[in-house]
């Protein structure tokens, strides 16, 4: 499965520019996780890849964000998540964690755009590029 075009060169470019090491949380099971990063061209992007089916709990329970950032030792305030899903973000942002909505029109079709605007640290836009605006998103959370 290809991912959207902006994803591969988003990714690569947070971690060669600004060293960051990227995980993935999902509700997903691991082994179709482990799947899709493969098939994407994503091998070897994320540091770990944290499926509901590893930590026994799924998103957007508070647990689940607490459990990812307890296993790679940082504290929520301390991490970022990028994701397309407001539901997911509103339980990261509750527990301190950054919150980046990246625009896809395949999910939060129910979602109003403008709430999901103002409720995130970063809202690239509405354009199936928002990965491409990350950069300098992450550059404004500091």
């Amino acid at each position: 499965m290809a991912p959207w075009s902006d994803v591969v060169p988003a990714l690569a470019a947070l971690k060669e520019e600004f060293g960051l090491e990227l995980f993935v949380l999902t509700n997903g099971t691991t082994r179709l996780q482990s799947d899709l990063t493969r098939s994407s061209d994503l091998e070897g992007t994320f540091s770990l890849l944290f499926s509901s089916e590893l930590l026994v709990v799924y998103k957007p329970a508070p647990e689940a964000y607490k459990k990812a950032t307890g296993l790679v030792r940082v504290r929520p305030e301390e991490a970022g998540m990028v994701a397309a899903h407001a539901c997911d973000l509103r339980a990261a942002r509750k527990l301190g964690m950054k919150a980046v909505y990246v625009y896809r029109w395949t999910d939060g079709r129910s979602e109003d755009m403008d709430v999901a605007r103002r409720e995130n640290d970063v809202f690239p836009g509405k354009s199936d590029n928002g990965m491409e605006e990350l950069l300098s998103a992450i550059t404004a959370l500091d």
